[in-house]
């Protein structure tokens, strides 16, 4: 049995430009957090793939699964989910269980692949792919597929905390007015780097998921009552708040039950 891990990502920082060739050009920084499903692999006698542990129409994992067992020939394998990142969130779930996919059943089959050699069927599988294929934070651009890595000491802490409503990613770019992008994320990446992360949060889904769901400045003012930024990662619905452990602990213990999921826990750097 082999076990990989699927990590959650956040957007620090999300600029969204105008559509081309029917996605639209990006600049963020992403990072993996310490939040991940688990993605069990074994060989079966059959020739079949079958899936455990997920009810979705078209998952993403078998999706997966078939094209690398077309492509490398293999035989047959069980794929054993145990989901912890919510859907419809902005931590790109779904693509981190479709690159987990691709790392395990290489490891299953002992076929020694590279990352780079197994991104190029990520690469078609969308947009967030390539980043949670290869769990390191990065300056992303393109439509999230050209990445450029970096390095920072990971101390900071992060609270998540995902309504009891999901944000439609085509709804949320149908209401967004694009712009020109300034491609200023290097100054961003050294403000990371010198950990102060205060100035730094932005978002330019936000307004447009905000329009697709007016619940959410509620529950965005709700939290900034406690006199914290908040920002949102992707296109939602998953707010954040970036603060010391002690701080975050506090105002966990503060909530009330307007969260369907509420997670502490830390901001990676890479996945080792």
């Amino acid at each position: 049995m082999i076990l990989e891990r699927a990590y959650a990502k956040v957007n620090l920082t999300l600029n969204v430009g105008f559509e081309k060739n029917g996605y639209h050009e990006l600049e963020s920084i992403m990072v993996p957090v310490n939040l991940y499903d688990e993605l069990e692999f074994e060989v079966n006698n059959s020739d079949e793939i079958h899936l455990f542990g997920s009810n979705i129409k078209d998952d993403i994992i078998l999706k997966t699964a078939m094209i690398f067992k077309e492509k490398y020939k293999t035989g047959g394998f069980n794929i054993y989910l145990k989901k912890r990142i919510p859907t419809e969130a902005g931590m790109a779930g779904g693509s981190a269980d479709s690159s987990a996919t691709l790392r395990g059943l290489n490891r299953l089959f002992e076929l020694g692949l590279s990352l780079d050699e197994l991104n190029e069927i990520a690469i078609k599988l969308g947009s967030d792919t390539t980043f949670t294929l290869y769990n390191h934070s990065a300056i992303c651009s393109g439509r999230g597929e050209i990445l450029n890595f970096f390095d920072f000491d990971s101390t900071y802490h992060i609270l998540l905390m995902k309504p009891k409503y999901g944000i439609s990613t085509k709804k949320c770019f149908s209401l967004y007015k694009p712009k020109e992008l300034k491609n200023s994320l290097d100054m961003r990446k050294n403000i990371i780097c010198g950990n102060d992360i205060s100035t730094l949060l932005s978002n330019d889904l936000l307004e447009p998921a905000i329009q697709s769901e007016p619940n959410l400045l509620n529950d965005i003012n709700y939290l900034k009552s406690f006199g914290l930024n908040v920002n949102m990662s992707g296109s939602g619905s998953t707010l954040y708040i970036i603060d010391s452990k002690e701080r975050l602990l506090e105002i966990e213990q503060k909530l009330d039950n307007r969260f369907d999921f509420v997670y502490l826990t830390k901001i990676l750097c890479r996945v080792e």
